[in-house]
């Protein structure tokens, strides 16, 4: 059977250059093959200190106001992230090993046993009162009170104190009060002194008093409380009794290494009545009066 022309067998010439291309190496192709070595592996080329590998996005870090980035990201230059912390002295915020740290603050009163001027009771002049609005609060929220509440105190002379039988004489009127705790302390004494006498002729006579503490040292000085003075024409005796109150105040410290104050109330009664000019003048009492005499005090600072 004879073929048609174009299904006859190729020329010889062509049979040897097909031949020859197959005999050619197939990495020349540069397609790659299925034996695992021809072509270009991606995985196996790249580079291992490249953050940003053949096929895939770049990584973009981009620093804010509190965090700054360092680092490239290649080989042993990691990128890393790092706060920004604002350094006023104010802010609390810091950076350690453990993490960020905000110190909380707790907020409480002085206690009684603290240094300083303090009530033997734990009291003071000014208590401070702090409560905090709600335990673990965010933020915390506290509410701080004060309170004035200063010592205070105030005594009566009980029984009067007779001065007549010993004149020129400072004498102790029985009445004192003690400061209780260190501090400046406001003390306003009222005096009540009484002359009784009978003028013959005349008389001048007078009663003062003072303070002093415990040592006997001048607290306040002399203040005048009541004088009996008079001038009678033509013989005549006139018996007539002086009466008035004497305000002393003053402002008394007691130490820390004194700890408290004693102040005392002391009289005296003078007789300046000549008895060349005022023969028949006589004294019936001299006194500072139990029912009439106070003293007031408190402390007006620590």
């Amino acid at each position: 059977m004879t073929r048609p022309p174009d299904e006859l067998d190729p020329p010889d010439d062509d049979l040897d250059q097909f031949d020859d291309d197959m005999q050619q190496p197939e990495e020349e192709c540069g397609c790659g093959g299925s034996s695992g070595q021809a072509g270009i592996d991606v995985a196996a080329a790249a580079d291992p200190d490249d953050p940003n590998p053949p096929g895939r996005e770049p990584t973009r870090f981009q620093d804010s106001a509190c965090i700054t980035f360092n680092g490239t990201g290649h080989g042993d230059d990691p990128i890393t992230a790092v706060p920004v912390i604002n350094p006023a002295p104010c802010n609390a915020l810091r950076c350690t090993e453990t993490g960020l740290l905000v110190p909380r603050v707790r907020l409480q009163p002085l206690p009684s046993t603290a240094p300083g001027p303090v009530h033997p009771t734990g009291a003071r002049s000014i208590d401070i009162e702090i409560r905090q609005v709600a335990d673990n609060d965010c933020p915390d929220r506290w509410q701080i009170g004060a309170r004035l509440s200063p010592v205070a105190g105030q005594q009566r002379l009980v029984n009067d104190r007779a001065l007549h039988g010993n004149p020129g004489r400072w004498l102790f009127t029985g009445l004192a009060v003690t400061l209780p705790q260190p501090g400046r302390y406001y003390v306003s004494w009222d005096v009540n002194g009484n002359i009784c006498a009978i003028a013959g002729h005349c008389s001048n006579m007078w009663v003062s008093a003072r303070v002093v503490n415990a040592e006997g040292a001048l607290e306040a000085p002399r203040r005048g409380v009541v004088s009996h003075q008079f001038s009678v024409v033509g013989g005549t005796r006139l018996q007539t009794c002086q009466s008035a109150t004497a305000p002393i105040t003053h402002l008394a410290t007691v130490t820390p290494a004194q700890g408290t104050k004693t102040l005392r109330l002391q009289a005296i009664f003078r007789n300046a009545t000549r008895p060349a000019d005022c023969p028949n003048t006589t004294v019936q009492y001299a006194r500072i009066r139990g029912d009439a005499t106070f003293v007031t005090w408190h402390k007006i600072s620590d």
